[in-house]
């Protein structure tokens, strides 16, 4: 994230509020993008495995 901040702050030329903004925007869309495919990925490899999950689990 630093260099991401650095970048929209050097090179692309945002103020510091602006490019702290959108570095943090930026990044927690990337995160739950992540959880995401991260949870998929464990259904899926319950039910290749027959492992029945309830709602809880």
């Amino acid at each position: 994230m630093p260099i991401t901040f650095l970048v929209l702050q050097n090179k692309i030329g945002l103020r510091e509020s602006s490019g702290s903004l959108e570095a943090l925007v930026g990044s927690n869309f990337n995160n739950d993008g992540t959880a995401l495919y991260e949870a998929m990925s464990a259904l899926f490899v319950a039910q290749v495995l027959g492992q029945y999950l309830n709602i809880w689990q």
